[in-house]
């Protein structure tokens, strides 16, 4: 089996010098996919070097979309990425106004930052529609917004509490419909917006759990203290 990191390394000497291609590249290795067995034993081949060069891998993204929703189960928000990526890379035709609606914040900031590679501009350039930037006002402007910090049992409790709201959208179809009538009543285009609301909550509750799994960190689960003698889980 190929490490995450080899296959990253390949898909960027596959990239290199052609913007479209790193963008798709650097895109796809924020996300999680090569850490999935199941796109990476699947998709991804990877060639061996030819004299000093490194390795190179490539994807067969038709084949990765065509598997998107059957084979290869994912959230809404990850297939809407890929999609985005495949474009990127493949030129496989996406609608946008279906895509883009409904990513989350940190999907939103990759994608801005693949478009501006995509165009050629460079992460270096230090002037943005004729205003100069320092160095670390440019890095907010790349990042589009700030780092804050949280502690460890905030981020699980709040880990803890998005993931139990899934589970009871997902169990009690009524809740479900009571949030398209509450969107409705907002004044938001009912389906996209209910989907984009149920999916961020999968979203944000996986990335913050996996986020502190990639930490070391181990956090104290809230509700278990409110487990009743009778019951184990």
């Amino acid at each position: 089996m190929t490490s995450p990191d080899m296959l990253a390394a390949g898909l960027r000497a596959n990239a290199q010098g052609l913007c479209c291609l790193e963008a798709a590249a650097d895109l796809l290795i924020a996300q999680d996919w090569l850490h999935r067995d199941d796109f990476t034993s699947r998709f991804i081949t990877v060639h061996p070097r030819t004299g000093s060069g490194h390795p190179t891998a490539v994807i067969d993204w038709p084949a990765a979309i065509a598997a998107l929703g059957s084979s290869l189960p994912c959230s809404g928000g990850e297939q809407r990425m890929l999609k985005i990526t495949a474009s990127l890379a493949g030129g496989i035709p996406v609608d946008l106004r279906d895509t883009i609606t409904g990513l989350d914040d940190r999907n939103i900031q990759l994608l801005l930052i693949a478009i501006r590679r995509a165009s050629g501009n460079s992460h270096e350039q230090r002037e943005i529609n004729g205003v100069s930037f320092s160095s670390q006002e440019q890095h907010c402007y790349e990042d589009c917004e700030p780092e804050i910090a949280v502690s460890a049992g905030t981020a699980g409790q709040a880990a803890e509490v998005l993931a139990l709201i899934g589970e009871l959208i997902a169990a009690e179809p009524p809740v479900f419909a009571a949030i398209g009538r509450f969107l409705d009543a907002k004044g938001a285009d009912q389906l996209p917006a209910t989907g984009w609301l149920t999916d961020s909550i999968s979203d944000l509750a996986s990335q913050l759990g996996g986020t502190l799994e990639t930490a070391g960190i181990s956090v104290d689960r809230t509700l278990p203290r409110f487990r009743r003698p009778d019951r184990t889980r």
